[in-house]
């Protein structure tokens, strides 16, 4: 949180900063000296200096110049061309993101800035080998508990309900619920990551063959995959047929957090063309001509007989409504004294967390790729063309949004293999990220003749094999660790190209990515990813050296909020020290990067506020609150030179025949 509101500022564009003074004291602390310096921690070292720098432009008694960020984009207010208007200002509205362990509530102004947020956690059950489950009454609770904390602290910086304007909700993909006829849930929830029907994974695509339903699965080639919505149906019915029998409902963790939210039984179009089957345009508009249910829905009925799951049609919500549309009307009495929130507030039909978040991060374009990155990568690639292709996963009519359609790829195993090597190369003295980085970059491209292959966890795509398994190819006497780390980042950015390629062969276009995730904190990463790929990279994340050469050169006028973070970047692994050491003693000087970048680093959070100031009349549209609310970091060029050694580097790569065929070995 901030500080109180005795120590807060007027958010004036030319205020003055700190005093010298007080700047001196939040800087420096003895224990930052004695426990960080001592141990020769460039990144703590670096930032006592930041602190200094902007000391020292204080003392000087002149405003700072402007010097802007590359890339950096003035905050877009909702004005003239923008299709907002200057009544939006002062309105604040709502996101919901309900992740996998927790559930997170956030108040957002009307430029997308983050005002106030509140986490609360729930339990997830593993009753047995590959079962998930969690109590969807959980996530009710802890809704309401994280938006009233999210207000209270809004509440502290002047915002109340009064001002919140709409909300919108996201969940995780596709989390299944089944419910009574009063919306209750008659067991737990199959969480996103149950695989328990697998079996009925493999039935359906035997069953189904050469049906149209099962197109998005790699052309009808597949796999189709035991998270989603059919497999997890037929499990339960075939298991367990007295839940299945009593159900009135079977819908998503969306519509049941909707239905507590409105009243209403409502599925998402987003959820319904990624994860269901369904064909979300033809849905919409037999829907919106008040046709009666059959033939030309969109439903996936051909295929639902054929696997005798005939009776879901039934179970499903009868009305979909298209991401950012408001739902029924609004929030009911019950579930507006639950959160603190005016009753009858707009509230914005969501999606899955992950095809939410594309507008957090501003992708609402055909031709833009999203690639969101951590322990794996997820490639999804926005497109005019709804055609389906071996190797692709989609395209998704009618997502995120409706007139869009989604391809989506996937790599296993990533972040979470560049982990396990970084653990391997040193064990309980495992040398740091940016160590090791720094030693691959004065690598040439192609490692000198060693190849990686980073599917460890099986393959997603553009091959889909599950027992797929890493390799290293090409080692010699002369290999280092500078080798081998390089070789296996190089290896995440050859399949996510791989992954880009398949897109483009059927029929889709990508003109530049925009990463989000762990990938954001490695310039070194993030510049392979352009190189390999050929593609401009778009990050959600400032380069460090254009932030303290933006610093200390004096800073623009829109980085003026200089405020005691009471929230440090995580613990550093300090130069020579074989542990991580505390965080230093708070406050400490930094800026505020929501200042600098003007962006929430949350996608899903952010673009959750995109759909809920859409519903509000804020803007015109989803894609309009996305464009506004989303500001570039930097935008990172493909180097032509290594561009072109890449290509050869990727024929090899696609063989699997490693360096031998590069000739390089």
């Amino acid at each position: 949180r901030r500080p109180p509101t005795a120590d807060r500022r007027p958010p004036t564009a030319d205020r003055r900063p700190l005093s010298i003074f007080a700047s001196v004291e939040l800087l420096i602390t003895t224990e930052v000296v004695k426990t960080h310096e001592a141990n020769r921690c460039m990144r703590c070292v670096g930032w006592i200096a930041v602190g200094l720098a902007l000391v020292v432009s204080q003392a000087r008694g002149s405003p700072a110049p402007k010097r802007q960020l590359p890339g950096y984009r003035e905050p877009r207010r909702l004005l003239g061309p923008r299709g907002g208007s200057s009544s939006a200002q002062g309105s604040y509205v709502v996101g919901v993101d309900h992740g996998t362990e927790s559930v997170r509530a956030a108040v957002f102004d009307h430029e997308g800035r983050m005002i106030a947020s509140a986490s609360s956690a729930y339990v997830t059950s593993f009753p047995e080998p590959g079962y998930a489950e969690q109590n969807p009454e959980d996530w009710w609770s802890c809704m309401c508990t994280a938006v009233q904390g999210a207000l209270a602290t809004a509440a502290e910086a002047g915002v109340s309900a009064s001002m919140i304007k709409a909300m919108s909700v996201d969940t995780t993909s596709c989390t299944v619920v089944a419910l009574d006829a009063g919306g209750n849930p008659l067991r737990p929830c199959l969480l996103w990551m149950d695989a328990r029907s697998a079996e009925q994974t493999t039935e359906i695509l035997e069953k189904g063959a050469g049906d149209p339903a099962l197109a998005v699965n790699c052309d009808g080639e597949g796999p189709l995959s035991a998270e989603w919505m059919v497999p997890k149906s037929l499990w339960l019915k075939q298991h367990e047929p007295d839940i299945f029998d009593a159900a009135a409902t079977i819908a998503e963790a969306q519509d049941y957090i909707n239905f507590k939210l409105t009243g209403r039984m409502v599925c998402s179009t987003c959820s319904v063309a990624t994860r269901w089957h369904w064909d979300a345009a033809a849905a919409l508009e037999h829907d919106a001509k008040g046709l009666p249910p059959g033939p030309g829905d969109g439903r996936p009925r051909s295929l639902l007989a054929r696997i005798g799951l005939e009776s879901l049609l039934d179970k499903w919500p009868s009305t979909v409504v298209a991401m950012g549309e408001p739902i029924g009307e609004g929030l009911t009495a019950e579930a507006a004294e639950a959160m603190g929130l005016p009753v009858g507030l707009p509230v914005a039909q969501g999606g899955a967390d992950a095809f939410v978040g594309m507008l957090g991060l501003g992708v609402v374009q055909p031709g833009q790729l999203g690639l969101i990155t951590g322990s794996s990568h997820l490639h999804l690639c926005l497109s005019k063309n709804s055609a389906n292709a071996p190797g692709v996963w989609g395209a998704y009519k009618c997502a995120p949004l409706p007139d869009l359609n989604m391809a989506e790829g996937g790599q296993s195993s990533t972040g979470s293999t560049l982990r396990w090597l970084r653990g391997l190369l040193g064990g309980d003295r495992a040398p740091s990220y940016a160590e090791l980085d720094a030693e691959a970059a004065k690598i040439a491209p192609g490692a000198e003749g060693l190849m990686a292959v980073e599917t460890f966890q099986g393959s997603r795509t553009p091959i889909t094999d599950p027992l797929a398994r890493g390799a290293m190819l090409g080692l010699t006497m002369r290999h280092s660790r500078a080798h081998v780390w390089r070789a296996f980042l190089e290896a995440t950015c050859l399949g996510t190209r791989a992954a880009i390629e398949a897109m483009v062969s059927a029929g889709h276009s990508a003109k530049e990515i925009t990463v989000c995730g762990g990938a954001c904190q490695s310039d070194t990463w993030l510049q392979l990813h352009a190189d390999v790929t050929g593609l401009p990279v778009v990050s959600n994340m400032p380069d460090a050296l254009a932030l303290s050469e933006c610093i200390f050169n004096g800073y623009p006028s829109h980085c003026t909020n200089i405020t005691p973070a009471f929230t440090l970047p995580p613990p550093c692994t300090c130069h020579n020290s074989t542990k991580n050491l505390p965080s230093p003693p708070t406050p400490l000087l930094f800026l505020d990067t929501n200042q600098i970048i003007g962006e929430c680093p949350d996608g899903p959070l952010l673009g959750c506020a995109c759909l809920a100031a859409s519903a509000a009349g804020m803007f015109e549209s989803p894609a309009a609150a996305s464009t506004a609310f989303f500001r570039r970091a930097r935008r990172i060029e493909p180097d032509p030179e290594a561009v072109r050694a890449y290509d050869q580097v990727f024929a090899a790569y696609q063989t699997c025949g490693g360096c031998w065929v590069l000739g390089i070995g």
